[in-house]
């Protein structure tokens, strides 16, 4: 399960890019240290994010570098860092493997490097250079935003902005339904995180700014072109609503609050529901691989509404804003307040639906069939 914006790959998975990479870049580059020429070893990180961060390391002798009247200090400056040794670095890059996009977060020192731009650029890496007003070398909020911006910009078109785990979801989620759809329908709009308690509904999702309807076959095409140059504040996520030759359909759709996959199935048992569940980064989100006309899309939400007690793990107060607007949305790219990219996590199939005439999957077939 890889929900970061960085990309899917496992560390262990980053191993052979590192190779690659070892293969084409120096051991050692010059640079300098406190204004004096020095020696950095150069080294190339895997990390849980599913990003490669390339790390410069000083492995000179330091007291050349600094006047003696600052050893001490300095000296226990180093005894308190990290590394707990003698050795110093950062980071002057960031690479993404799953993005074919490397991210020069020093140019300075990253320019030292023999030819370093255009070997990225021969292992199929698009650099960019970091804006100079912001300056941060940690993986972290400003840094994840930047990437964010970077794939969406209307400028890098070799880079792009509807990452392969939201097209993986929306292929997965249309090639289990019943029917081949006509159309689907996409929604533009800004996730909000929930803020304090009681849980107000106002601080967790805006109104919908723009449904985009899709034929069925330019579904890819049309995500990531809807994604790039997308603002920032602003998520793609994928309604219910499809439209068959048989008319208008509503996929049935979960938005879950635990963290533990346990009460997820605990759920999909009770309601009887086979589809797909996926990871959206603190909890999971759920797509039925069955379809629903109006009437019976709006019993089912009504019914979780009303029976929440029932089905704690569901968000209640994403059941109602779905019932406001009349369709149900689920996110499937990331935004600035919601900075992981959902991800598949498996199809779920309930083990005792032929036992529960009162399931969800019962009276929909029961309605369905006459």
């Amino acid at each position: 399960m890889k929900t970061s914006i960085a990309g899917s790959a496992q560390k262990e998975e980053l191993y052979g890019n590192i190779n690659d990479l070892k293969e084409r870049f120096p051991k050692k580059i010059d640079g300098f240290f406190n204004s004096k020429l020095g020696s950095f070893e150069l080294d190339f990180i895997a990390n849980n994010e599913g990003y490669i961060s390339v790390h410069d390391t000083f492995v000179g002798d330091w007291h050349n570098h600094i006047p003696m009247d600052q050893w001490k200090s300095f000296e226990k400056e180093l005894r308190r860092s990290w590394r707990n040794e003698f050795r110093f670095g950062h980071d002057i890059a960031f690479l993404f493997p799953h993005h074919d996009f490397a991210f020069i977060i020093d140019s300075g020192r990253f320019e030292y490097i023999p030819k370093g731009i255009e070997v990225l650029k021969d292992l199929g890496y698009v650099p960019v250079v970091k804006r100079r007003d912001k300056y941060s070398t940690q993986w972290g909020l400003e840094n994840q935003l930047e990437l964010l911006s970077h794939l969406r910009s209307p400028d890098l078109v070799e880079v792009k902005a509807a990452d392969t785990r939201a097209k993986a979801i929306v292929n997965e989620v249309l090639s289990n339904l019943p029917l081949e759809p006509e159309h689907i329908t996409f929604a533009v709009y800004s996730p909000k995180r929930k803020k304090g308690k009681p849980y107000n509904p106002e601080l967790v999702i805006n109104p919908v700014k723009k449904l985009i309807k899709v034929p069925f076959i330019w579904r890819d095409e049309t995500l990531e072109s809807v994604s790039k140059g997308l603002n920032l504040e602003r998520a793609v996520g994928l309604t219910s609503l499809v439209e068959t030759n048989s008319g208008i359909k509503h996929i049935p759709m979960l938005d879950f609050t635990c963290r533990d996959i346990g009460f997820v199935h605990l759920t999909l048992e009770e309601l009887g529901m086979t589809g797909v569940v996926v990871a959206s980064g603190n909890s999971y989100h759920f797509y039925g691989s069955s379809l629903l006309d109006e009437i019976e899309w709006k019993d089912y939400m009504e019914e979780l509404e009303r029976d929440w007690w029932e089905h704690y793990s569901v968000d209640n107060n994403w059941v109602k804003l779905q019932l406001v607007q009349g369709y149900s949305m689920l996110r499937i790219t990331p935004a600035k307040r919601k900075l992981h990219q959902p991800c598949l996590i498996e199809k779920y199939e309930p083990k005792q639906v032929s036992g529960k005439d009162d399931s969800l999957a019962k009276r929909v077939e029961y309605r369905q069939t006459g």
